[in-house]
């Protein structure tokens, strides 16, 4: 749809934008407090999350956290069919770039759907009732597709959009974490 390509490419660069600003620290340190008291968070025992790229949300700061609480962290591993499964990750994982430029997990074990209890959910932009618009391949609209578990979303203030262009395809996000401005 050329008009989420249009938004992609305007919302990457206000993310990128927004990345060298002092508003962004800030903004971080509001979600993370408010992620780390939901129940969802509380409740689970294991966290699907990505390695965040130097322009999002930094992830490094919940899978450390997740970490100390004792928590299975799992990342995901892209295939070439547009599909990926996610990887036990923890402090000994081997990590390999992608052409994409995200860090991967390589010969780590591999985390069943099931057990993964909240999935932290990448995007752009996302609305208050949880359409989101991801990067563009897809890889999280068909892994979610039947994932029975919580999702959750982290957006900043300018991530929360009144409403997007949204696809049958497109999963929705259960819970949605925001600064209120």
């Amino acid at each position: 749809m050329k008009n989420k390509k249009n938004l992609r490419k305007i919302l990457l660069q206000q993310m990128k934008d927004f990345a060298s600003s002092p508003e962004k620290e800030v903004e971080t340190n509001i979600l993370l407090e408010k992620l780390f008291q939901t129940s969802a968070w509380k409740n689970a025992r294991s966290i699907g999350i990505t390695i965040s790229m130097p322009f999002e949300l930094p992830t490094e700061k919940i899978i450390t956290q997740a970490w100390q609480e004792g928590k299975i962290v799992a990342i995901p591993k892209t295939r070439e069919n547009g599909e990926m499964d996610f990887f036990v990750h923890t402090s000994k994982t081997t990590l390999e770039k992608t052409t994409f430029g995200v860090l991967e997990p390589v010969g780590a074990e591999m985390s069943k759907k099931k057990e993964i209890d909240l999935m932290i959910v990448p995007h752009l932009a996302i609305t208050k009732t949880g359409v989101r618009l991801g990067f563009g391949g897809g890889f999280y609209d068909r892994y979610l597709a039947d994932f029975k578990n919580d999702t959750l979303a982290l957006a900043y203030s300018f991530q929360v959009m009144q409403e997007l262009p949204q696809e049958p395809f497109d999963i929705v996000i259960k819970t949605i974490l925001s600064i209120d401005k």
